[in-house]
């Protein structure tokens, strides 16, 4: 009687032990074709501690500027004769920043390119947004004036205008010439590493202080500030130098001929 009940029990539990015995079989060969899932990628570790690098070796310290012999003897006395006496390499290209400074606002820094070979001088000048707005380019004899757009150049006798009328460049050549008792001061110093001869100037019945830094290296003008009772009206400043001759394509105007084939 009990074999008809118990023989559909037994009947299960064979399949349930067949089923359990096939799904944890030991994995088959992967055949071609057959879709394998992906590892599941392994644990984060962190990277080995870096303590016992070696950092970063510092920028070695600019060497000490020498001061020259005569440094000790510059005066106002004899500041003219040493900036007549200082050379300005003829060929060069130059990246100047000038600003205007007034009550409340001032002009923001602007940018001037200077480009000099064989006695003849470009300069660039752009505006607050850094946009060319004007070429003045200096001949042995005249001075030629054009806009970027490639407009109309205008030429006129050298001296009528000047690079620091027209782009607002600082030029220091007026301290070869004025009243020795336009000259308040004069010193040696050192700007940015660089020897200089400090020089502050007054002209007669003029309210403004000039104040310059001059290379005694190679003649630049490095620095120039205009002051008014002590308040900064108008500062110059040389950003940098190369000294290269450039391109002839710099002294050429609007209509392509070259400056000096007319000057």
């Amino acid at each position: 009687m009990l074999l008809p009940v118990l023989l559909p029990t037994v009947v299960i539990v064979v399949a349930l032990v067949a089923v359990t015995l096939y799904l944890f079989r030991a994995p088959a060969e992967v055949g071609p074709g057959t879709i394998v899932l992906p590892s599941p990628p392994p644990a984060w570790e962190p990277s080995p501690s870096n303590s016992g690098a070696v950092p970063p070796a510092s920028p070695p310290p600019p060497t000490p500027v020498s001061p020259p012999a005569f440094a000790a003897d510059i005066n106002r006395a004899n500041a003219q004769q040493i900036l007549s006496e200082l050379k300005r390499p003829p060929e060069y290209s130059s990246v100047w920043q000038i600003e205007w400074f007034w009550d409340g606002g001032g002009s923001g820094p602007l940018e001037r390119r200077v480009f000099a070979a064989d006695d003849y001088t470009r300069a660039e000048i752009y505006d607050v947004e850094r946009r060319l707005s004007a070429n003045l380019l200096t001949g042995r004899t005249r001075v030629f004036l054009w806009a970027p757009q490639g407009g109309p150049y205008h030429p006129t006798a050298r001296g009528n205008v000047s690079v620091e009328d027209e782009a607002g460049l600082a030029v220091y050549e007026p301290l070869l010439t004025c009243d020795p008792e336009e000259i308040l001061s004069a010193s040696y110093l050192v700007w940015e590493n660089k020897p200089c001869i400090f020089v502050e100037s007054q002209a007669a019945g003029s309210r403004y202080v000039h104040a310059w830094w001059i290379s005694l290296e190679n003649g630049f003008l490095l620095r120039m500030e205009k002051t008014q009772d002590g308040v900064l009206k108008y500062s110059c400043v040389l950003q940098s130098v190369e000294l290269y001759r450039p391109s002839d394509e710099m002294f050429r105007l609007p209509d392509t001929q070259l400056v000096m084939n007319l000057d």
